[in-house]
């Protein structure tokens, strides 16, 4: 008797290419084109900063491909253009990260996600201003008058981020 045995392996997570396809500048034709400012908008002052542009596709196990990367200027600003013809229907989306040290980078703050690129968009700016917000520190201290009241120290804290529209 001869018994055959399959083996199938599934990765259970998403794939991500880390080396970006596109330099940003060398477009020609049916170009996706993001440009925008980054502002430091707690101090009121452009960002210099990293910009990091990612595809995740639409499959069960989504796939996460680094598009490409590029830095803003001294007056916070970036332009990346790429070949969208590959990218032509709504097949998943966009996300285009500020990154700089000090700053917040999380899902909330340094982050756009643009959902629909499509073929009607190519060779026309897409704008991604981001509000890079800054990271911040409390610093308290506490005096006591005596050691023996340290048993009887409690403290909490809560941390909340504010989102405040501008009309």
């Amino acid at each position: 008797v001869y018994k055959r045995q399959v083996f199938l392996f599934f990765s259970l997570g998403s794939c991500e290419k880390d080396e970006p396809i596109f330099d940003g500048n060398s477009c020609s034709s049916n170009c996706i084109i993001f440009n925008g400012i980054i502002t430091d908008p707690n101090n009121e002052i452009p960002v210099e900063c990293d910009i990091i542009i990612e595809h995740t596709d639409n499959s069960f196990l989504p796939n996460l491909t680094r598009i490409g990367e590029t830095t803003t200027d001294t007056s916070g600003f970036f332009q990346f253009s790429f070949d969208g013809t590959n990218y032509s229907t709504d097949d998943g989306y966009f996300t285009v990260k500020a990154v700089k040290n000090g700053y917040l980078t999380n899902d909330i703050d340094g982050k756009v996600n643009f959902y629909t690129i499509n073929s009607s968009q190519f060779d026309t700016p897409i704008n991604a201003d981001i509000f890079l917000r800054p990271e911040a520190t409390l610093q308290f201290s506490i005096t006591m008058a005596s050691s023996s009241s340290i048993s009887d120290f409690n403290y909490s804290y809560k941390l909340s981020l504010i989102h405040i529209s501008e009309p």
